[in-house]
């Protein structure tokens, strides 16, 4: 999770924990009553995103969870727990990196004058 996404307080993340808590058992019991998600015997579900190949989260997400009955169910929990790893409801949650606004300057800059 992204630092700025971060619940600042322990209540904050008290109540995220119990959402995800929530559910996790709501897609627990969608579970129980189908006889098996799309995704089950799929290992590029679990891999973490740097392991598949540019595109392929969005592809297994067109393909495999727009077509799962209990995706409502998989959005949900991934929504609360923001899982670092695995695609989710034809989502990844890792956390990214964020860009530097502006290229490091170097450490010593050229005097113009100096140049003559």
């Amino acid at each position: 999770m992204a630092r700025r996404d971060r619940p600042r307080d322990a209540r904050a993340r008290r109540l995220m924990g119990a959402k995800a808590d929530a559910a996790y058992l709501a897609l627990s019991h969608a579970l129980d009553e189908i006889d098996a998600p799309p995704c089950t015997d799929d290992p590029r579900f679990i891999l973490d995103i740097d392991q598949l190949a540019p595109g392929e989260a969005a592809f297994l997400g067109r393909t495999v969870c727009n077509t799962c009955p209990i995706k409502w169910a998989c959005i949900a929990y991934a929504e609360a727990a923001r899982p670092s790893a695995g695609i989710w409801a034809g989502r990844t949650y890792k956390p990214r990196k964020l860009a530097d606004p502006e290229p490091h300057a170097p450490d010593t800059v050229p005097n113009p004058k100096e140049d003559r």
